[in-house]
């Protein structure tokens, strides 16, 4: 009879032991960092940046204004260019014009520009011109030329002589008033040298402005 307790005190020290082991909890190890410490520990990848090259200034060889843009002859000049339109073939305009107009040589052309040149009163009196009283003239201080593309250039006093009827250095002295004149500039120029040519606007120091026929 004593046999019987020690077997029943056996089974349940097995008993609990089995159940002791089924219910424990695995130990869990946390990481070191969470993933918000993480995203704010990592250095974002920088875009690599290119920078842009300087385009060139407007009026000038390289970047000739277009139609209807204008431009001082420079900063300190009193002078504003713009050409409106281009006639790279006048010659039969001009004739039509004028029956007494005398036709271009052999191997030219007639070119017309018609341009708009503004006129800044200021800028005249920082060098001494009084334009309200003295006025000032396109004729004497603006050269038109024509370039072409492989460096040789035109004005009104090589080849033919050419005119039309509203030529800008007929438009007289102009006053303050915030005056703006516009005229045509004509002259002759061999015709292979027309394509790719540039038309050039200058003062007497060489400050020029380029401007494209189209």
């Amino acid at each position: 009879m004593k046999i019987r307790p020690l077997l029943i005190g056996a089974a349940a020290a097995a008993l609990l032991a089995g159940c002791s082991a089924g219910s424990g909890t695995p130990e869990v190890t946390p990481s070191q960092e969470s993933p918000a410490e993480v995203a704010e520990t990592e250095t974002p990848t920088e875009e690599p940046t290119t920078e842009e090259p300087e385009a060139p200034t407007t009026g000038t060889r390289e970047a000739p204004l277009k139609p209807g843009e204008s431009r001082k002859l420079s900063d300190e000049s009193a002078w504003t260019l713009s050409l409106n339109s281009s006639n790279l073939d006048a010659a039969a305009a001009i004739m039509a014009a004028d029956e007494f107009a005398q036709p271009p040589a052999e191997g030219e052309v007639f070119i017309v520009g018609n341009f708009s040149v503004g006129v800044d009163g200021e800028a005249l009196a920082a060098q001494g011109i009084d334009l309200a009283n003295d006025g000032a003239d396109v004729w004497s201080s603006v050269l038109f030329t024509y370039v072409a593309a492989d460096g040789t250039s035109y004005d009104g006093t090589t080849g033919t002589m050419c005119y039309t009827d509203n030529m800008i250095y007929n438009q007289g002295t102009v006053y303050q008033g915030g005056v703006t004149v516009s005229g045509d500039v004509c002259m002759a120029v061999p015709a292979d040298k027309v394509a790719g040519g540039l038309w050039r606007a200058a003062n007497m120091q060489n400050d020029n402005v380029w401007m494209s026929p189209s």
